[in-house]
């Protein structure tokens, strides 16, 4: 479902199903995110903010993936804004409407507003529906 929901967010196929079954860093990340998150759900509120403070054990690994996921996004937000300023065509992926919706309206968010909003979206489609599929 990551390869599924970056094309349909980014338009961007990491082929990380391929024959090969490539190491995709950002897939990793994404993963590590997810499991940080889940273990401030088992430990009590002042242990992961005790471990957040002094950057150790999940919350290290927290901070790293969050930290490659959100450069592999503003590339991807970069990289669309050069596209979309050089022809003002539609696209396949949500990311670039978001941004075409943006200039049509003349309202322009922030590239961290749109990193949350595809992050979010990221979420959302690739947990759901992996979950439902199981």
């Amino acid at each position: 479902m990551f390869d599924e929901t970056c094309l349909m967010l980014l338009g961007y196929d990491p082929n990380s199903l391929s024959i090969e079954f490539p190491l995709v860093e950002v897939e990793k990340a994404f993963d590590e995110v997810e499991e940080s998150i889940f273990y401030r759900q088992t430990v009590s509120r002042s242990v992961w903010k005790f471990q957040e403070l002094l950057q150790i054990s999940e919350e290290e690994k927290m901070r790293k993936a969050c930290k490659v996921f959100d450069q592999f996004l503003y590339s991807f937000i970069a990289t669309k804004r050069q596209e979309l300023s050089k022809c003002n065509k539609s696209s396949d992926d949500l990311l670039s409407d978001l941004m075409m919706e943006e200039e049509n309206n003349k309202r322009v968010h922030d590239d961290k507003f749109l990193k949350d909003a595809i992050f979010n979206l990221f979420v959302a489609g690739r947990d759901t529906i992996t979950s439902a599929l199981t």
